[in-house]
């Protein structure tokens, strides 16, 4: 009996005697298996109500809403710049980089009559270190003359390159004037005068508020909420409202060109009656019995009716038994050329 509690004490020497030698904590030869991920958390679903409606204008109606680098935005500008100059002298306007071109080394294509421009436009100086070659002039014509085949036959086509300083290479100076009367190719310098390009989608805005301020209204610039990061907007395809006496008129401009892609349907003006419709539910719940004895009308006003396609003009017809809140309408209030004024246009479609 005597030599069992002997056993059992020396067993237990051994195990605390084991347990002091070895190293502090010694990981264990089990492998351990890595802590299960915790999910990610579902990303929001964006709401069309909230979304801003990004506007990709098309023609020299360009509302520059992308985030570009500097040297863009500098060449952006003195397109527009340039665009504003032959806007003053009555040319019409497209922004080739508009029509998903713009690699193709023309920026503007400006015409008048049987006259058309293509011109690309650089905005470099001697300091960037940036020059136009021979080569470079070559692309460009060549890019010039499958345009004018494809799209312009029979049209009084030249080719021009516009620089804001001179930055023309020896070589290509003497190739433009060697060929400026068989290649119809010329080149001019004009400075750039910061300051003086112009936003043709909120210059747009601004003649149309101009407009119906002259016709009686009060008008609520929503558009430049827009602007304020601060500020959450719900109703964003609505630019203007418009109030006289009892009279409120919720108004989206729209400056594209008319012969361009990008055209209104009857799905784009259902979007923008949910904004109005909601904004009138808004106006409601702020103030019932007052705003009850309100009149309000939906309006899309546009540079040309050419902007609508056939189902717009039908989804527009479709709703003439309903109340007139209740409908979209449309008014073509056309700019000048020099975007100084505009002035309403009678349609043939109601």
């Amino acid at each position: 009996m005597m030599w069992l509690i002997l056993a059992g004490i020396t067993l237990v020497c051994v195990v605390v005697i084991q347990r002091f030698k070895a190293p502090p904590n010694t990981p264990s030869q089990t492998l351990q298996r890595p802590p299960p991920k915790q999910p990610s958390a579902p990303t929001p679903a964006s709401s069309d109500l909230h979304a801003f409606e990004i506007e990709k204008p098309h023609g020299y109606f360009d509302q520059n809403t992308k985030k570009e680098n500097k040297n863009m935005e500098k060449g952006r500008e003195y397109e527009n710049f340039i665009a504003q100059e032959y806007a003053q002298q009555g040319y019409g306007l497209i922004f080739h980089r508009d029509l998903g071109k713009q690699d193709q080394k023309i920026d503007l294509i400006v015409a008048k009559g049987e006259e058309v421009l293509f011109i690309q436009c650089k905005n470099w100086n001697k300091k960037t270190g940036h020059r136009v070659g021979l080569d470079y002039v070559q692309e460009f014509l060549q890019n010039c003359d499958a345009l004018e085949k494809a799209e312009y036959r029979g049209k009084n086509c030249q080719r021009l390159l516009i620089l804001s300083s001179p930055v023309l290479e020896k070589e290509a100076w003497q190739f433009i004037k060697e060929h400026t009367q068989d290649l119809r190719v010329d080149f001019k310098i004009i400075e750039h005068k910061e300051g003086v390009s112009m936003d043709y989608a909120k210059k747009y805005r601004d003649l149309v508020a101009a407009y119906y301020a002259g016709q009686g209204f009060n008008v609520k610039r929503y558009d430049e909420s827009k602007d304020n990061q601060e500020k959450h907007l719900a109703f964003t395809r609505i630019d203007l409202i418009l109030r006289k006496d009892k009279q409120i008129i919720f108004a989206q401009c729209r400056n594209w060109n008319p012969d361009g892609e990008h055209k209104i349907d009857a799905k784009y003006l259902e979007k923008f009656l949910q904004d109005c419709h909601g904004y009138q539910s808004h106006l409601y719940r702020d103030d019932f019995e007052y705003y009850k004895q309100c009149f309000f009308k939906n309006i899309v006003v546009l540079n040309s009716s050419k902007l609508l396609v056939p189902d717009a003009f039908e989804f527009i017809k479709s709703q003439k038994d309903k109340k007139e809140h209740e409908r979209v309408f449309y008014e073509v209030l056309v700019p000048s050329s020099s975007m100084d004024k505009v002035s309403k246009y009678e349609s043939k479609h109601e």
